[in-house]
């Protein structure tokens, strides 16, 4: 197994990439949780400074060394639902950061096709990989899971999930990223992803 860090070494130029454009990416979702929230009339995030693209603070320390060495990192903002105005707030806010990513995916997509068309290999390389780390994050963030959005939005309409203990909840966590570790389910996300991607340049190259 190689960790991600040894792309350091072999391809310093990829590895501080697809870092950036990792923390970049993760910072947009974070903010626009906060800013989801504070529409909805939650403005927690705001008042104690998460509403920032500072990658110290949306994403910490440890967020950080996760995404030097493993490749893969998590944001934090702190949300209060009780002070939203709507019962649905919450599972539009939880939406809010994937749908930034899948926003922000549109603009890679179009850069990686203007690329493309003037044979800019370098903006092409570069807006292939925003556009590989945004359409994974929202997808990703997506799935019905605890701590991720998607267990958030699916538990708008499925009151049940509400109900699941936080020690269900953790327990669920911790087998679904032992089945994305162990079993093909992580190259079946990847396929997922790519499959995306592809629907993305195929619609945006009507532009070109």
């Amino acid at each position: 197994m190689h960790l991600f860090i040894e792309q350091l070494f072999t391809d310093p130029v990829v590895y501080i990439l697809i870092v950036v454009l990792m923390a970049f990416s993760i910072c947009v979702h974070e903010f626009s949780h906060s800013l989801a929230a504070r529409l909805e009339g939650d403005d927690t995030g705001e008042r104690l400074g998460f509403m920032t693209m500072n990658p110290l603070i949306v994403m910490g320390t440890h967020s950080l060394i996760a995404l030097l060495i493993f490749g893969f990192a998590w944001g934090r903002v702190p949300i209060n639902p009780s002070r939203m105005r709507h019962r649905w707030s919450g599972a539009w806010v939880a939406f809010a950061g994937p749908l930034s990513n899948f926003l922000l995916a549109i603009v890679f997509a179009v850069l990686f096709l203007l690329g493309s068309r003037y044979e800019i290999t370098m903006i092409g390389n570069i807006a292939m990989c925003g556009l590989y780390a945004n359409v994974l994050l929202g997808v990703f963030n997506l799935l019905p899971i605890p701590m991720l959005d998607g267990w958030h939005v699916f538990e708008y309409f499925i009151p049940a999930m509400r109900r699941v203990s936080m020690e269900h909840r953790n327990m669920i966590l911790f087998i679904a990223i032992l089945l994305l570790w162990v079993t093909r389910l992580s190259v079946v996300l990847d396929y997922v992803v790519r499959f995306v991607m592809a629907l993305y340049l195929r619609i945006f190259s009507v532009l070109f």
